[in-house]
């Protein structure tokens, strides 16, 4: 991944056009497909018969019911947040210009969005379930509570953090469910390629997308492109990096959408919908990894 600040390791060869082409094309198809799922799965209720629906009507009336509709919500919220990113990030790759740093930081920001989307349907129990929504809910509320940031609701409505993070502590008490989880965003991240991607280390690859995204010296270095002197000239576009961003972003975003399809009763067409276009990212990627000349 990223290499020493003395080297310049991976980034000695540039993306070419050709490759960049794939790999939007794969990226881009990926995405309309799951942007299509999405939206069919929250335009109506789930069948009645899907884990979805079950997992609602488990809880008694006024019990947790509006629990789990916040984890859905937030799993729609976060599911369109990455797509956003993903659209962002083919749109750059295809500019004349393409700026290395920035596609590192709308990746990262990608996983993040789908990683809380996995987090939140790879629960198993509706406990389970209203555990983790309440634990992010409640973590997203930790700056705000320690900045005194008051909130606004889309209707205007003052919210007062602090306040918040106790309701939602009280809401656990009430529901006998175990104290809000200690969230850690990367880790969540980490997870999910940990899970997905054998052998790899999902703490690394975020990390070093972080210090690309950050600035740091030993992130950027490995965009750095130098004249036959060694004189620093301009960013460019590493082949490898970019090769593994668009597998992280194709594992990260398939993960929650085969868990979102089996929760909405695994739709027959939305499964072919997304097996189809999830095949041809991964040939996509695949014919590119496995030539090792840039095409023209």
């Amino acid at each position: 991944m990223t290499t020493g600040i003395e080297t310049n390791g991976p980034g000695s060869v540039p993306i070419s056009r050709a490759d960049i082409q794939t790999i939007t094309s794969a990226l881009l198809g990926l995405t309309i497909a799951s942007e299509t799922i999405t939206a069919e799965c929250f335009r109506s209720e789930p069948p009645s018969d899907s884990y979805a629906s079950g997992i609602f009507y488990s809880y008694d009336q006024d019990s947790g019911e509006k629990h789990v509709l916040d984890a859905f919500l937030y799993v729609q919220y976060s599911n369109l947040n990455g797509f956003d990113h993903v659209r962002a990030l083919v749109a750059l790759l295809r500019a004349n210009q393409v700026r290395t740093t920035a596609l590192a930081t709308l990746t990262r920001s990608a996983l993040e969005a789908f990683s809380r989307s996995w987090f939140l349907l790879s629960a198993e129990w509706p406990g389970t379930l209203t555990h983790r929504v309440i634990s992010l809910l409640h973590a997203e509320l930790k700056y705000p509570e320690r900045y005194e940031i008051v909130l606004h609701t889309n209707d205007g409505d003052a919210v007062d953090p602090k306040e918040k993070r106790i309701h939602y502590q009280n809401e656990l008490k009430r529901l006998d469910l175990p104290p809000a989880m200690k969230i850690e965003f990367s880790q969540l991240v980490a997870d999910l390629l940990n899970h997905h991607l054998d052998g790899e280390s999902g703490i690394e690859r975020y990390s070093d997308l972080s210090a690309i995204a950050h600035g740091l010296r030993l992130g950027v270095n490995s965009f750095v492109a130098r004249s036959d002197k060694g004189a620093i000239e301009r960013l460019i576009a590493p082949r490898e990096l970019v090769m593994n961003w668009a597998t992280e972003i194709v594992v990260s975003m398939s993960a929650p959408m085969d868990a979102l399809i089996e929760a909405f009763g695994e739709n027959t067409r939305h499964q072919e919908l997304l097996r189809t276009a999830k095949l041809r990212a991964v040939a996509a990627i695949e014919s590119i990894s496995d030539d090792s000349t840039p095409a023209v």
